[in-house]
């Protein structure tokens, strides 16, 4: 999926029997569609893209146009390759929703991050709160209420997995935010995490972190998103009528039901959705059963054991 600056993301679910493709085309131009259905979903695309580049250079100039931020908009939080992209994409496919997946450019435009945050976040999270500046405040409100103007939607809606350890920070521009959370199995989040950064000589790539510590730096890491998502929502005070929890297993069972209960709690109508994409949406978390050996398996289970318990995942 196009992220706002030239970068396209795979989702986590996949049409079963199909080759890995874009989340874009898996979901918007299936082998059945017409020649003008394909051609009005791709200038829908572009549209889209168009929207978000130029919302951001508009907020770049005028930073405080649009920055009140008292309007509702909503987050979709998660830790990295939880199935974030691949629910971001599906409730943007709805016909109120103004979707800026992403939006590290506009998250973080004053600040250079040469690395997952998962190598070391607490230093990124100091990073941003240093360089956290009422223009760069008021930049990102701005670039995302025209975003949503721009498209004419009711919603907003942005995903960042950065942003699941920052949730006070957006709290603070966004006071009656949204939230839709996802959790998937650590143990599948651990090895999609690895197959994307390690090379062939077990180094992590770019970052020198030898193999073993790997495991343990990424189980410990999805431990800390579980927990501090807890923190920070007994902190904010967010109840279920701004907090929607959700587990990636479950969602790729029954999406169409998961869908039309997110649809609710946003207040748009689950009516205006063309439903059949959802029907090969296929959970992928079998991979890591197969590839984590049991050496490797034992260690993520004992430093994930109570979290794991926690969300009924079999040990």
């Amino acid at each position: 999926m196009w992220n706002g600056i030239g970068n396209f993301t795979r989702s986590h679910c996949r049409i079963a029997n199909s080759k890995p493709v874009s989340v874009g085309d898996r979901y918007n131009t299936p082998q059945n569609k017409t020649h003008m259905e394909i051609k009005e979903n791709l200038i829908k695309r572009v549209r889209r893209r168009l929207c978000n580049s130029l919302s951001f250079h508009i907020a770049s100039f005028l930073p405080s146009l649009l920055s009140s931020g008292e309007k509702p908009y909503v987050f979709l939080i998660g830790c990295p390759r939880s199935g974030t992209t691949m629910l971001n994409t599906l409730i943007g496919m709805h016909k109120d929703v103004a979707s800026y997946s992403e939006a590290n450019e506009v998250w973080d435009k004053y600040i250079r991050f040469d690395r997952p945050h998962w190598v070391d976040w607490h230093h990124d999270l100091e990073r941003w709160v240093k360089f956290k500046t009422n223009r760069m405040k008021n930049e990102i409100k701005t670039t995302f209420e025209l975003t949503k103007r721009l498209q004419n939607k009711k919603i907003f809606l942005n995903k960042c997995p950065k942003n699941t350890l920052r949730l006070h920070l957006i709290s603070e521009m966004f006071p009656n935010a949204l939230y839709i959370y996802i959790i998937r199995d650590g143990r599948a989040v651990v090895n999609s995490i690895i197959n994307r950064n390690v090379s062939k000589n077990n180094v992590s790539k770019g970052y020198n972190i030898p193999i073993e510590d790997l495991y343990n730096r990424l189980s410990e890491f999805w431990v800390l998103n579980i927990q501090e998502v807890k923190k920070q929502r007994n902190s904010l005070h967010l109840n279920n009528d701004r907090f929607y929890e959700i587990q990636y297993e479950k969602f790729c069972e029954e999406p169409k039901k998961y869908l039309e209960e997110i649809f609710q709690f946003l207040t748009i109508n689950p009516k205006r959705y063309q439903y059949n994409i959802l029907n090969k949406i296929k959970s992928q978390n079998y991979k890591f059963t197969e590839t984590i050996d049991s050496k490797h398996l034992l260690i993520i289970n004992e430093i994930m054991h109570s979290e794991l318990l926690e969300f009924n995942y079999s040990i």
